[in-house]
């Protein structure tokens, strides 16, 4: 096929843009980032394909895959290039077999300069291979599609060069053994390549296999939006990065196990370890991010340290590591410190609080933020016992009345229920009857470990409930579930949206 000189300029990356346009529309294409690993080098990648990767369905090619995956990583280093070997209609035997391959009967030979060999002779640092749909619609087997593969995946290997993949695409008007051979193919794709592997197919197909409408632009080709999420699929796989991690090697930091200590022991040991596949240690610094003001880091420079000093309490300390080829990492630990009768005289809180109370005031503690919280109550021997508080500040509250009747509260006589918590001296109202936790679920997050909200409200003699929930639960739908030590866990029988001063 006569190539339009037009669009020459765009498959040979290397040329420069001669036309406004080109250069206009090259700076001004946008997309987040997804590679995050910045080494400053240039790139040379080179992308082997058909059509899809030639730009066709794109209204320009700059709109194409190519062309989008070209400006973002110019914008990354001007200098890196993207060459484009695509020419439309291409097979695998034309762009995958090196120069002088002789193909089987009827089959193509390689095309000179716009195959694997005039890949590698640009000395790329990675190569792209975007093969759609052509081999199944000509009816080629699997078995010699996946052997034009390996034989580019083994030559690019023997020159230390990485190679991504795209899935086969979906592709209208195909027979039944054709599609079936683009859906083997893609599969096939997925498992050999992996982390490595584009997929062009989910999201872009139908059950079918046929293309999405979409991303149609005729019954081969996807439109500039498919060309679109053909590109954001080559972000997510983070080329850049792959390549960068390559160069620079790998920087590994381990803070060590989370752990326990128990009173009378006011001292442990922090004790990490950090490895640069091609680079040296260069710095070292464990800090204290969270925990109670007591104690201190022996020495903070040292990958093994101790802290001493400490109260009973929840300890957060990060250990960051840089090496010479200016990697860094770092890696987080958890210290509990617990009095040495936590065990048996430890008592966990979780409540909640509205931001228009703060501060919150717990046990001689004022708490103006989410967080967890402890203290120790001691006499004269020592550590007696331990409380450890998960507050939650709620930015606003929504009232929920609930009238429920707790088994084994309920005075037949009165038709009220029995004040437990004033009977026992835990509460100045003789209608404070129990602590009742309520608990929202949606749904979707029934299999989950955690409930959507979890407040605590008292329950009153009369079986009235009343909670305060935060605004976010307002206008949605939940299971409600009411807790309580002394009965069994209850559920609604389905959802119930949530409205302010609601009844149920």
């Amino acid at each position: 096929m006569r190539i339009p000189q037009t669009h020459k300029t765009s498959i040979y990356s290397f040329i420069l843009c001669v036309s406004f346009l080109c250069f206009f529309t090259s700076t001004t294409l946008k997309a987040a980032d997804s590679d995050q690993v910045n080494c400053a080098k240039a790139w040379k990648i080179v992308v082997l394909g058909s059509s899809t990767s030639y730009g066709t369905g794109a209204t320009i090619y700059d709109s194409s895959w190519a062309g989008r995956f070209k400006a973002y990583i110019k914008r990354k280093n001007s200098a890196s290039q993207l060459y484009n070997l695509g020419i439309p209609g291409y097979k695998t035997y034309q762009n995958l077999r090196p120069d002088g391959y002789n193909p089987p009967l009827n089959r193509p030979v390689p095309s000179v300069g716009f195959n694997i060999t005039a890949a590698l002779a640009l000395q790329p640092d990675a190569i792209i291979i975007n093969m759609p749909s052509n081999d199944a619609a000509n009816n080629y087997t699997l078995i010699e599609q996946k052997a034009n593969f390996e034989e580019a995946l083994r030559i690019a290997d023997s020159a230390n060069i990485p190679v991504w993949v795209s899935t086969t695409q979906p592709r209208n008007l195909m027979t039944a053994d054709q599609m079936q051979n683009l859906k083997d193919m893609r599969q096939w794709i997925l498992d050999r390549f992996g982390s490595k592997s584009l997929n062009f197919w989910d999201g872009f197909a139908n059950a079918d296999g046929t293309i999405t409408s979409a991303y149609f632009y005729d019954n081969v080709h996807v439109n500039d939006k498919g060309h679109e999420g053909f590109y954001r699929k080559v972000l997510q796989s983070c080329i850049l990065d792959s390549l960068c991690n390559r160069l620079n090697g790998i920087l590994l930091v381990n803070a060590g196990s989370d752990k326990n200590i128990t009173l009378p022991v006011t001292s442990f040991s922090l004790q990490g370890t950090a490895s640069s596949s091609k680079g040296t240690i260069t710095q070292i610094n464990w800090k204290k991010i969270s925990g109670p003001n007591s104690g201190s880091i022996l020495d903070s420079s040292s990958i093994s340290t101790s802290y001493v000093n400490a109260t009973p309490g929840t300890y957060y300390f990060v250990l960051n590591i840089k090496d010479s080829k200016l990697n860094q990492a770092t890696d987080t630990i958890r210290v509990d410190v617990d009095c040495a009768d936590i065990s048996k005289d430890t008592t966990l809180l979780n409540l909640a609080a509205c931001s228009g109370n703060l501060p919150f005031l717990w046990n001689g503690i004022s708490i103006n933020s989410t967080g967890n919280y402890a203290v120790h109550l001691t006499n004269q021997a020592g550590c007696d016992s331990f409380v450890k508080l998960q507050l939650s500040i709620l930015s606003g509250s929504v009232a929920v009345n609930i009238k429920c009747v707790a088994e084994g509260f309920y005075n037949t006589g009165s038709n009220n229920l029995v004040s437990k918590l004033y009977n026992v001296g835990l509460s100045d109202n003789v209608e404070d009857v129990d602590t009742v936790t309520v608990q929202l679920w949606r749904r979707s997050n029934l299999e989950g470990i955690n409930p959507d909200f979890n407040v605590k409200g008292i329950l009153k003699r009369d079986g009235m409930l009343v909670v305060k929930l935060p605004n976010a639960a307002l206008f949605k739908y939940y299971y409600l579930t009411l807790k309580n030590k002394s009965c069994i866990e209850t559920w609604s029988a389905d959802t119930v949206k949530i409205t302010n001063g609601m009844f149920y």
